[in-house]
């Protein structure tokens, strides 16, 4: 994993989000905790408990252009997101066509002191936004993403400009097949990431994390095409 740290000059507002994905969602939740050391399996998780839950959309309603937030009252909106067949029941599919998922900014969706995101995934393709809560041209205060290696990445803003810190797993995830995906970070801690129920990578937790903005937050897109 590795840590960046660059600046550049302000950039003009963003026109849209920019759509870049390449997966299938069955669910995914947002908890403002972050778990113990041991692994988050398939059927367990910190961020489907009770401690902590913000958000949990389990993409169960199978067709309109609503999402529910089966936790609280984060529902969203989806902006050409298909619904396709899941791990069980329903799911989403987020293409590189335009499609994605915007839910309102309210209290929780920026986390301040711990994170943990967790979801079943499968990918079609690789280097995509999951989920964030970004900046036009800056790291904002979460980024979940892929990699062009198969990795799961996590960065958040740590200053002025696009200063973040970019943290990475050790495991790579495979096209064409669901993975049950999580990230847990705990500010002065540790950031942990879990593929299938098992530890994917660890690191310290650098630099201020916890920088709020008033973006929505979205799966599947995000609010600059870089």
């Amino acid at each position: 994993m590795r840590h960046l740290d660059s600046s550049t000059a302000d950039r003009a507002l963003a026109p849209g989000p920019v759509a870049r994905a390449g997966f299938v969602a069955a669910a995914l939740a947002l908890s403002a905790t972050a778990p113990a050391a041991e692994p988050i399996s398939r059927t367990h998780t910190a961020a489907v408990s009770p401690e902590g839950l913000v958000a949990h959309w389990t993409f169960d309603e199978g067709q309109g252009t609503t999402v529910h937030d089966r936790a609280g009252s984060h529902h969203g909106v989806l902006h050409g997101a298909k619904w396709a067949a899941g791990v069980s029941g329903t799911a989403l599919r987020f293409d590189v066509s335009g499609a994605y998922a915007e839910f309102n900014p309210g209290a929780g969706l920026d986390m301040t002191d711990e994170l943990t995101i967790s979801a079943w995934l499968k990918s079609e393709n690789f280097d995509t936004p999951i989920v964030n809560k970004l900046t036009y041209y800056a790291p904002g205060n979460y980024d979940f993403r892929t990699e062009r290696s198969g990795a799961l990445s996590l960065s958040h803003e740590v200053g002025p400009g696009q200063r973040m810190s970019h943290y990475e797993s050790t495991a790579r995830l495979s096209v064409g097949r669901w993975h049950h995906v999580a990230v847990s970070l705990k500010a002065g801690g540790d950031v942990n990431f879990y593929v299938d129920g098992h530890a994917a990578g660890t690191a310290r937790q650098v630099g201020r994390f916890g920088l709020v903005n008033r973006e929505p937050l979205r799966i599947g897109a995000k609010p600059d095409p870089y």
